[in-house]
Formats: structure tokens, C-alpha cells, sequence
């Protein structure tokens, strides 16, 4: 018995003392993924009921945290005993083995005239680990945003549904579900998009924060006519129930191209077909090589010109940009 516990069992009545006070420690699960919780249990055994609760600390338990105690009544070995228990949840918020505890207990054994306490005893638990673990890299698919849920959900949207060829619009991907979600960062989607009546600009990506998700938002330009759809974007993330990659695809999102003469340049269609490749005039020279699809056509756009709407319509492009 140390001394702390022998001070305690000294203040309490002789025929009360039927074991030694303790405070143990535990935490479930012991292994958990980065950005899941595991419970920590701390349970404070004594041989009498106190006359107010037992005060705690643990370098798990946050600074000024208001936790909840439960006091109840048990059987040990035949003998009536009182448990003060208290339930912390823990976050694994950074990957690697942590140490948990020791947890100190001061026990209130003595209070003055006004009931305040007057003495208190110490005790102190032992420590448990807590191992968390990062998703792995293994089979990590291409399309992973980082998100780690029970449940997901990938919805995208479109912020208009008509559109002249040649014109920009806003795609918009929400993801919610994730544990964190300032772990969650914008996927791939370059590759849904090629091929398609849509081009996208990776450049022009914006990323929004909110309460319980995470909004991503790339403007894509419209490209020839007719009815056409945004495509499905495949989005990967990590799913804490089966511990392993699954991926969702957001629902194609239909779009209707009309046909515009700003796409149109003497007979030309500068926007139509599938490539974002537009060629200057022999004889013309940029000093620069324009990687930006936008910035591409603006400028094949001016030096096309021959009047002054034409030329509006390459600046139009260029303030696109």
C-alpha cells in the first residue's frame, strides 16, 4: 500500500475499509484510424461514499473540460464499495502510439464546518497506449480526397443547366461525411472531364469550408451544342466500418449547349470539336506558350479579329480568364 492510499484508508472507518481505494484506467478500442475516437474509462473505487465527487487530471482530459460523473454502488468480494466513473472521449487526431495517463485523483476525506473539503487524498492510475493509424498507401485509388467516414456522400451541381457554347459555367463538388473535415482536400476530376463537351480549368479550383463539409468549385467552359452532360466524378474515401477504399461517383448532371455567334469567327467554329488546341495565323508569333485553355482561345480569338465585335469577343474570353 503506498502512503497516499494509507493516508486514505487512515481517514476512513476502520470497519469500512474492506480493500484498498484505487483509480484504474482503460481505453476501447485500443487501435483506431486518424481522426477516430476511442473511449477512455476512468473508475475510482472507494469503501464509503464521499461527501462530493473526486477532483481529476490527465494530460488526455482538456483544460477545464466539464465531464460528467457517475457515482453507483457495488459488490466486490461481498463487500459494499462505491465507484465514481467517468467516460472521456479521445481523438486520434495525429498518427502514432500515444501513452494515455496516469490519471490523479484528489479524494475529498475530510470536510470543515461549511462542508467544504478540508483534506484530500491523492491517487494515481497506471497508463494505457492507444495506437492510431493513417488510411494506408497501399490501394490508396487516385481519386481519394482524404475524407475518412462511416458514411459519405459526393453531390455535384451545376450553377446553370442553359448555356451558349463557349460559355463558362461553375462546377461544384460537395463532400460531407468525413470525421474531419479539414482533412478533406479536392480530388482529381481532370480525367472525368476529358473527352467530354465540357473543358475544365484546373487553375480556377476554390475550396469553401463548411460546418459538417467540405465545397470545391472549378469553372468548366461549354464546348459546340446540343444536350450533353456533365460527367460522373469518380470520389474515393476511407471507410471506418470495413477499414478499407471505396469510391462514390456524383450523378451526371444534363446540360444544354446552344449554338452562339460569339462562338463563330468567320465561318470558323473556334470552340467546337475536342480539342482546346487553337491554332494563330501563319506569320503570327506569341513570345510565351499560353498553357491556360482560356487564355488559348482569347488570344487566337484577337488576332482572328477583323472588327470591333469580334474583337470584343476575344476580350470577353480574355476577362474569363
Amino acid at each position: 500500500m503506498t502512503r497516499l492510499a494509507a493516508l486514505l484508508s487512515a481517514a476512513l472507518p476502520f470497519v469500512l475499509q474492506a480493500f484498498t481505494p484505487e483509480v484504474a484506467l482503460s481505453v476501447a478500442p485500443t487501435n483506431i484510424v486518424l481522426s477516430e475516437k476511442a473511449e477512455a474509462t476512468i473508475c475510482i473505487t472507494l469503501p464509503r461514499r464521499l461527501v462530493a465527487n473526486p477532483s481529476i487530471s490527465a494530460n488526455f482530459i482538456p483544460e477545464g473540460a466539464r465531464l460528467s460523473m457517475e457515482r453507483r454502488q457495488v459488490q466486490l468480494d461481498g463487500k459494499v464499495a462505491w465507484q465514481y466513473v467517468v467516460k472521456v472521449p479521445v481523438e486520434g487526431d495525429e498518427a502514432g502510439v500515444r501513452t494515455l495517463g496516469p490519471v490523479i485523483a484528489q479524494i475529498p476525506v475530510r470536510t470543515d464546518f461549511f462542508g467544504m473539503v478540508s483534506r484530500s487524498a491523492e491517487l494515481k492510475s497506471g497508463t494505457v497506449t492507444l495506437t492510431v493509424v493513417a488510411p494506408p498507401e497501399d490501394g490508396r485509388p487516385g481519386s481519394y480526397c482524404g475524407a475518412i467516414a462511416d458514411g459519405f456522400d459526393a453531390v455535384a451541381s451545376v450553377d446553370s443547366n442553359v448555356c451558349t457554347s463557349g460559355d463558362p459555367l461553375l462546377f461544384t463538388l460537395e463532400l460531407s461525411g468525413a470525421t474531419d473535415p479539414s482533412m478533406v482536400y479536392a480530388p482529381s476530376v481532370a480525367d472525368a472531364f476529358k473527352g467530354t463537351s465540357f473543358r475544365l480549368d484546373e487553375a480556377s479550383l476554390k475550396t469553401e469550408t463548411l460546418a459538417a463539409s467540405k465545397r470545391f468549385t472549378w469553372r468548366v467552359r461549354a464546348i459546340g451544342a446540343g444536350t450533353v452532360e456533365i460527367p460522373s466524378v469518380p470520389v474515393a474515401w476511407f471507410d471506418l466500418r470495413s477499414r478499407s477504399y471505396r469510391i462514390d461517383r456524383t450523378v451526371a448532371i444534363p446540360v444544354q449547349i446552344k449554338a452562339g455567334e460569339q462562338a463563330t469567327l468567320g465561318g470558323v467554329d473556334e470552340i467546337g470539336g475536342e480539342t482546346d488546341e487553337f491554332p494563330m495565323p501563319d506569320g503570327i508569333e506569341i513570345p510565351f506558350v499560353p498553357a491556360n485553355f482560356t487564355l488559348k482561345h482569347a488570344l487566337s480569338l484577337a488576332v482572328r479579329a477583323n472588327n470591333e465585335k469580334e474583337f470584343a469577343t476575344a476580350a470577353e474570353r480574355y476577362a474569363a480568364f
